[in-house]
């Protein structure tokens, strides 16, 4: 809880202060859009806290590696950025670190799930 609530104010900090220098009064309609945001954001957050808690930190970093692909679709669908054919291999390199590692894991009885 206590990372939860140091990563939160400093959030809280750099928006308010990007706040005072660009706000805008939300619409009815983007007020509901930023609540559910906060409440699925929050909850997310909530979340992997739990499942560091819970799993071997070394799963949990392998885990952690399903941004990947989010970044690349967020990045697409917003800016219609399509990564360099290196960063693909990069990334490709990653999930396959992560993937070798979760066998390991596994085998060792580290990790069961």
């Amino acid at each position: 809880m206590l990372q939860m609530l140091a990563t939160n104010t400093v959030f809280f900090i750099g928006t308010g202060v990007a706040c005072l220098v660009r706000w805008r009064t939300p619409t009815a309609v983007q007020t509901v859009e930023l609540m559910g945001v906060g409440v699925v954001g929050g909850l997310a957050q909530f979340l992997v806290f739990e499942a560091a808690r819970i799993i071997p930190a070394s799963v949990m970093a392998t885990l952690e590696y399903s941004a990947l692909p989010w970044a690349f679709l967020l990045g697409y669908w917003i800016w219609s950025d399509i990564p360099a054919p290196a960063v693909f291999f990069g990334a490709g390199l990653i999930v396959l670190a992560g993937a070798l590692l979760i066998r390991s894991e596994r085998k060792s009885g580290a990790w069961t799930a």
